[in-house]
């Protein structure tokens, strides 16, 4: 199997506990993320990334497709 290299832009959930005005809420931005992986899968409902990988075990990254702004192509594969 060969994986690309890919940059993926995403928006994450954001929350806050404390007690704010209304009109303030409306225009709380969503935080814009950067996550850098090998691309295993991509689908409807999630974006998976690998991020150090040994013979059979990697550490990940799933990302919602949903959250996912854009998806760009770094450069570079790894064959597993």
């Amino acid at each position: 199997m060969r994986l690309k290299v890919v940059e993926v832009s995403w928006n994450d959930t954001f929350s806050d506990s404390g007690w704010k005005d209304l009109d303030r809420i409306a225009f709380v931005p969503l935080p814009e993320c950067t996550t850098v992986g090998y691309l295993l899968s991509k689908d409807d409902k999630v974006v998976r990334l690998l991020h150090s990988i040994n013979t059979d075990q990697a550490d990940f990254t799933i990302i919602p497709t949903g959250c996912v702004l854009k998806i760009r192509m770094v450069g570079g594969h790894v064959d597993l």
